[in-house]
């Protein structure tokens, strides 16, 4: 490589870099929960990996498996799961990062506080 063309490479490596590496803007929800765990008082976890994956166990005797991906959008918790099937598909819901290590999620039968693991 000849020198008078080495700052345009390195310029056209930088673009690329720029382009291709995806942004993500942080806001309080992601940093309370991504790449964390959450327990409900009744022993239900959900897993919010820090690439969008979600997994978890619910239920009475945590016998549904939760599978899916999860996202913040516009302030509010977005899910779509794949398991269990009666739950499939998106649902965005209300959530809140409360000061003491936990967060609340408005859910089908009213908010559930999650502790942060």
């Amino acid at each position: 490589m000849k020198l008078n063309t080495l700052p345009a490479f390195i310029g056209t490596v930088f673009l690329i870099t720029c382009v291709a590496a995806p942004t993500f803007a942080a806001d309080p929800i992601t940093d309370a929960i991504s790449g964390k765990t959450v327990k409900a008082s009744r022993g239900d976890r959900v897993t919010f990996a820090k690439n969008g994956r979600l997994t978890g166990m619910v239920g009475p005797n945590q016998d549904i498996e939760l599978l899916g991906a999860w996202t913040i959008r516009d302030g509010r918790y977005c899910r779509t799961l794949q398991k269990p099937q009666a739950a499939a598909g998106t649902k965005c819901q209300d959530i809140t990062v409360n000061g003491d290590g936990t967060v609340t999620i408005d859910g089908t039968n009213g908010p559930i506080v999650w502790t942060i693991q």
